[in-house]
């Protein structure tokens, strides 16, 4: 697998994670099964890395290890996926960023703040 692919997959992960709350690896490699073709190993493995970063939370139930995002990580969650897509996709990443965050009023008033308040420190 390639490094950028393994970002996106990190991606993915983390994105069934938030939305879901908590999973199992089963849960995750049933929903990323659906569109491609993975071993439930890989999702295993890079579910376990996100655990030792600290990205995700996991602990045991009967068999299973449930993982859960870890709230008190979202920033630094947040901050590793914004990582990943711009060092994958670079300016074309901002741009979409801002054009969806356009749509939004809440979310553009937010994002012009945090532009303004960068800028003043400089």
């Amino acid at each position: 697998m390639q490094r950028a692919d393994h970002g996106e997959l990190q991606s993915s992960i983390l994105s069934i994670a938030l939305r879901r709350g908590s999973c199992t690896v089963r849960d995750v490699h049933g929903e990323l099964s659906e569109t491609r073709d993975i071993a439930y190993t890989t999702v295993l493995t890079v579910m376990t890395r996100l655990s030792e970063r600290g990205v995700l939370s996991r602990e045991t139930r009967g068999n299973a290890g449930v993982f859960t995002p870890a709230r008190s990580d979202d920033r630094k969650a947040a901050g590793q996926v914004v990582e990943q897509l711009l060092g994958r996709y670079g300016a074309v990443a901002v741009n979409e960023f801002v054009q969806q965050a356009r749509s939004e009023p809440e979310l553009y008033e937010a994002l012009m703040e945090f532009t303004r308040k960068a800028t003043r420190g400089k």
